[in-house]
């Protein structure tokens, strides 16, 4: 089984690690913060797109009776309270989510190829991540 990485428990990060578990891969997902740190930053601000514009049929699934309605317009503190952490904390993803990890680095795995604007190259050595705990 092939093990992937998801940096950031926003939308897009539990969204990849959902999409990552459907296609066999065991799954880690490492956030410096809380669950939604970054949505939480908006304060009264509304999302521009209803609920149902913002995530996939699968996080309606998991959520069920308790998603809130397909119209609605969250505010970012709203997303991370009424979707994002009840999702975090279902069966699929509670025990693969990591706070207080805080990603300092990533290597390509070993053969990759890496890009920069200044060249190309194949990278020799393995692949990696470096991150540190704060919890």
């Amino acid at each position: 089984m092939k093990s992937l990485v998801v940096v950031g428990a926003g939308p897009m990060g539990l969204e990849a690690a959902l999409g990552a578990l459907e296609r066999g891969f065991a799954v880690t997902v490492l956030e410096k913060g809380r669950v939604g740190e970054n949505l939480r930053r908006y304060g009264a601000t509304r999302l521009f797109s209803p609920f149902a514009m913002n995530v996939s049929a699968r996080v309606k699934a998991l959520l069920g009776a308790s998603a809130p309605a397909a119209e609605e317009l969250l505010t970012g503190e709203e997303m991370a309270e009424r979707v994002l952490e009840p999702l975090a904390r279902t069966p699929l993803l509670a025990r693969r989510i990591r706070t207080g990890h805080a990603v300092t680095a990533i290597r390509p795995a070993r053969g990759a190829k890496a890009s920069t604007p200044a060249r190309r190259s194949t990278v020799r050595n393995g692949g990696g991540l470096l991150a540190r705990s704060f919890a």
